[in-house]
């Protein structure tokens, strides 16, 4: 089991728009932020599948949306073993 917060699986929904042109929700988000962590202790040369099982229309007032992903944003870096970024990169739907 690899643990994924609100925030790293926001983040990965909105990296997924901004570089795959993907709409994908949250549990999406969540199968690609865990991927990251895990990627950190496979062979290089591994190949990695996942399905994406929603999509990002359900998620508009959540991950889609800013106010939203600041407060969570805030959560997330107000934990003890993180600290907060000079510059947090917030993806943008186009």
């Amino acid at each position: 089991v690899i643990h994924v917060d609100d925030y790293e699986s926001a983040m990965a929904c909105r990296e997924l728009v901004e570089q795959e042109c993907i709409f994908a929700g949250g549990s999406s988000g969540s199968a690609i932020a865990a991927i990251k962590k895990l990627s950190q202790t496979i062979d290089p040369y591994s190949r990695v599948a996942t399905l994406f099982a929603d999509r990002g229309e359900r998620y508009l007032d959540m991950v889609y949306d800013d106010k939203w992903f600041d407060k969570v944003t805030k959560h997330h870096f107000s934990k003890p073993d993180y600290a907060l970024p000079k510059n947090i990169r917030k993806a943008e739907c186009a």
